[in-house]
């Protein structure tokens, strides 16, 4: 995402509550993100090779 969004810091957060299960949430900091969520996922995707 670095790359991808052009910033030098990604955060994350990891939780799960009750069940046994987590959420992954993972963003850009500076909001450099869209709300394109499937033209983003393809940027992520294009930039992992």
């Amino acid at each position: 995402q670095k790359k991808t969004f052009k910033t030098d810091l990604v955060r994350e957060q990891i939780y799960g509550d009750e069940v046994a299960h987590a959420h992954v949430w993972v963003w850009p900091e500076g909001g450099n993100g869209s709300q394109k969520l499937e033209e983003n996922k393809e940027l992520i995707r294009k930039n992992l090779k």
